[in-house]
């Protein structure tokens, strides 16, 4: 077992023991909605304000407080540990009213963007590596139009070298749009394959009609097309890596407003108990 697997289970193994022996003490309390509300209540307030504090970390690493990768952990199982404590705090129930309603949204947000970026993270890094060559996001937009002329121009120099414009025209028409632009993002994220296979197949399918003069050209072509998609591929996957971050921080930090108001309105108005 390697280091990091057995670090993950180690960390589980204490999240559910830890989980166990929060729900075995919710359920003895003689008054379910009273105590133990309010306990959960400022236990959600403090995982909130505690999960909030990574992103600061992160902005000042260069004081000791603690490794990045220590807080990622911490963060990550605190923030599942926070989703239970949620659900005993609202005892499952629908809420009432815009402003819990609001509130139960914005948290139930926040869950979810963090487990899909924790699945992206943990997903994406591997799946990266087995496609291509590794591949600066910020230099994949100049690759991309650098691709798309080099086609443009193997496309026209095929109407010379070979007195056809077979090839020119099917540039023209299937790939000239294609090249210039990254594509079929949503498919490169989640794995499908459809795009790609129906373009191969329109590749091979013209492959068959061109004349052994005009293969050369073509198969250069083709080359260009694997290295375009393998570029679609690492700018769809690292951008999703790069910005769902973007999307997590403000709702966790929205969240934890919403939270402190929630609090001051139940002391405010007589609801805490």
């Amino acid at each position: 077992m390697s280091g990091v697997v057995a670090r993950r289970a180690r960390n589980a193994s204490l999240l559910l023991g830890l989980s166990v022996a929060f729900l075995v003490w919710h359920a003895r309390q003689l008054e379910p909605m009273a105590a133990p509300q309010r306990f959960t209540g400022w236990l959600l307030l403090g995982l909130v304000a505690f999960l909030a504090l990574y992103n600061a970390r992160k902005k000042i690493a260069v004081v000791p407080l603690g490794s990045s990768a220590a807080w990622l952990q911490w963060h990550i199982y605190a923030g599942l540990f926070a989703v239970l404590i949620f659900f005993l705090h609202t005892g499952l129930q629908l809420p009432t009213g815009y402003f819990e309603t609001g509130l139960a949204a914005l948290f139930l947000l926040v869950a979810l963007s963090g487990i899909g970026g924790l699945y992206v993270s943990r997903r994406t890094p591997p799946r990266l590596a087995r496609r291509g060559e590794e591949v600066i996001y910020e230099r994949i937009p100049r690759l991309i139009h650098a691709l798309a002329e080099q086609a443009k121009a193997l496309a026209l120099e095929s109407v010379a070298t070979t007195r056809s414009r077979a090839i020119a025209d099917f540039h023209a028409a299937r790939l000239s749009a294609w090249f210039s632009t990254a594509q079929d993002a949503w498919q490169h994220i989640v794995g499908l394959e459809g795009a790609a296979r129906r373009r191969a197949r329109a590749l091979a399918e013209f492959r068959t009609c061109l004349g052994p003069d005009e293969l050369p050209v073509f198969d250069e072509l083709t080359v260009l097309i694997a290295q375009k998609e393998d570029l679609d591929f690492h700018r769809a996957n690292q951008g999703l890596l790069k910005y769902w971050f973007f999307v997590h921080v403000p709702l966790t930090h929205a969240l934890l407003l919403f939270v402190v108001v929630h609090v001051i309105l139940i002391y405010a108005f007589g609801g805490a108990r």
